[in-house]
């Protein structure tokens, strides 16, 4: 050793190497290699604590969320879903209502109803003459522009066009109601109820009431404005008549279906004296 520290010396001419002359640089570990390795070992086996979520629970939320979904879509579908029945000009249909009431369209007659939600709410709505048959059991409805009919259980006719309101009982007791100023009278078997276009209502007796109508064809008028009469006969058959402005006239009488719409005009026309024209297959034209 001696001999090896005078050659580095002797190199260094003179001078003490520089390991001589440095401290001990050497880390002096507290742990052993061992003891090392197996805490880098531990640390990287340690996992981060994750929050545990239950598969089942987010399946049984989502499950329930879109149920009430489902339910709430359907209530609403069934509460808004309406039905229209529409009949054309020279036909007649019948149509038969949840709970088995039956009622017959004239031709030119419009009704609405709401099918799916009929178990919460009877209710009709019309435009044009329908006749009803109604079952017994809850309230029935039926509403128009300017009249609301309502029974538990009866037959009854209601005409309504043109503000022209008018409510003729068959069988059992029919509550008649002004949509204008909320006015109300119940009607019996062969009362008829008119509703004035100021919205007063007025109760009258019948002649006579029976199933020979319209809807087997038969159209009767007492005192009716001639002009309700023209329109009838219009509808009746899908014809246009014309020059009916100006017409003052009460109409009382009949015609029937199967007769052709000239011989029907033909019988109205002549209690008044008045003359027609056949212009086309499908308009005429009354003149003086």
């Amino acid at each position: 050793m001696k001999k090896e520290q005078k050659y580095r010396a002797d190199n260094n001419k003179g001078k003490p190497a520089l390991p001589d002359i440095l401290p001990d640089s050497r880390i002096k570990w507290k742990k052993s290699k061992k003891e090392i390795w197996q805490n880098i070992e531990s640390a990287i086996e340690e996992k981060p604590e994750a929050r545990s979520i239950s598969l089942r629970s987010t399946f049984l939320r989502i499950s329930a969320a879109a149920s009430v979904i489902l339910i709430v879509g359907a209530a609403l579908f069934m509460r808004y879903y309406t039905r229209t029945v529409f009949s054309q000009p020279g036909e007649l249909a019948q149509i038969e209502l949840p709970g088995g009431s039956n009622i017959t369209l004239n031709a030119s007659t419009e009704i609405k109803y709401k099918p799916l939600w009929w178990f919460m709410n009877r209710e009709v709505e019309m435009k044009g003459e329908v006749f009803f048959d109604v079952t017994k059991g809850k309230e029935f409805t039926v509403l128009s522009e300017t009249g609301k009919t309502t029974v538990l259980g009866t037959s009854f006719n209601i005409y309504s066009r043109d503000r022209h309101y008018e409510v003729k009982c068959y069988t059992g007791k029919v509550s008649v109601e002004s949509v204008v100023n909320g006015e109300k009278i119940i009607i019996e078997q062969n009362q008829v109820a008119s509703l004035s276009r100021d919205g007063t209502l007025s109760l009258n007796e019948a002649s006579s009431v029976s199933d020979s109508d319209w809807r087997t064809g038969l159209f009767r008028f007492t005192s009716s404005p001639i002009k309700r009469v023209l329109d009838e006969i219009s509808r009746q058959y899908g014809v246009e008549i014309e020059g009916t402005e100006g017409l003052d006239l009460l109409y009382t009488g009949s015609f029937t279906r199967d007769q052709s719409p000239a011989e029907a005009l033909n019988i109205v026309c002549r209690a008044f004296g008045l003359e027609f024209v056949k212009e086309d297959d499908n308009t005429y034209r009354i003149v003086d």
